[in-house]
């Protein structure tokens, strides 16, 4: 154990004797080093984004498809509102048709009734 000790101390002072900078500028340096590496990340990461979203624009403009996707949508769309609007003009002439002729019954019926009364009274 003695021995361990001994050569423990010893490594110790032969660290700390030749040791080129102190363990603050180590650190600074270490983290200098890290800095620069994240820095070099990102600026390719940035450059890669940048190349894949070039090359979509340019798939989608060989396509065809950058622009007129959402107007055929809208054409396709247009066409269902088109179609729902003359179903509802369709079911709202039903609906007017049904009340006008329940009206209209409804008038007939009053007048037949006034002029049975109007007869009974005439007698």
């Amino acid at each position: 154990m003695k021995r361990f000790l001994t050569g423990l101390a010893t490594g110790l002072a032969i660290g700390y004797l030749t040791a080129p900078r102190t363990g603050k500028d180590t650190r600074d340096q270490l983290t200098k080093a890290a800095d620069k590496q994240t820095k070099g990340l990102k600026e390719q990461w940035e450059k890669a984004v940048s190349q894949g979203k070039k090359l979509v624009d340019e798939v989608k403009s060989s396509m065809g498809t950058s622009k007129p996707e959402t107007n055929l949508f809208a054409v396709m769309e247009s066409g269902k509102m088109d179609k729902y609007m003359d179903e509802t003009d369709i079911a709202r002439r039903k609906a007017k048709e049904g009340y006008n002729d329940k009206m209209d019954n409804t008038a007939d019926a009053a007048k037949a009734t006034i002029n049975k009364a109007e007869e009974a009274l005439k007698q």
